[in-house]
């Protein structure tokens, strides 16, 4: 079974644009191609029964925040329903959510010293994936995040843990 860790990027697109158009028509989002490729890759991985998801407890403080306050102008019912919504999906067997350990807090460091464009919170959902052992992938559209995978801070750090027999193989960026 593979292990995926989840941005709040997707989980927050998943809930958006489950099944609800006028849901979504209330939410103001320059970038709806962007949360429907999340939407999709979500679904993609939340309904395999190889798959093994991970939310870092972090994602969920980030989510409610952003809901709460980018949605403060929804109607309660519909707030309700989002928030529904987001506790059923961890009624699944394939779902957990994740505390970051130590390890997580020292990769946590390196990455902040290595790009000062991360802030802490993304930081920190990047290395609670790298810590992990199991984790194969990270779901994410962050731009900051997949620069970094790609020869930046996050790429030498995932090399590195995986030269010091930390990781057996790198963590990749999930692409649908």
């Amino acid at each position: 079974m593979r292990t995926y860790y989840i941005d709040t990027d997707h989980l927050y697109s998943y809930i958006i644009w489950k099944d609800s158009e006028t849901r979504r028509n209330l939410i103001v989002n320059k970038h709806q191609e962007e949360e429907r490729i999340r939407y999709k890759s979500f679904k993609e991985i939340l309904f395999n029964d190889n798959v093994k998801i991970k939310v870092p407890l972090i994602v969920m403080g980030e989510l409610i925040n952003n809901i709460n306050r980018h949605h403060a102008q929804l109607d309660m019912n519909c707030v309700n329903y989002i928030y529904n919504e987001i506790f059923s999906i961890f009624k699944r067997d394939n779902i957990d959510f994740s505390a970051p350990n130590n390890e997580s807090f020292s990769i946590l460091a390196k990455i902040i010293d290595k790009d000062f464009r991360f802030d802490s919170t993304d930081a920190l959902i990047v290395s609670q994936a790298l810590a992990d052992k199991n984790a194969s992938h990270l779901l994410t559209l962050d731009r900051i995040i997949t620069n970094s995978f790609s020869g930046g801070a996050v790429d030498s750090l995932n090399q590195d843990l995986c030269n010091q027999k930390h990781r057996e193989k790198e963590l990749k960026l999930y692409h649908h």
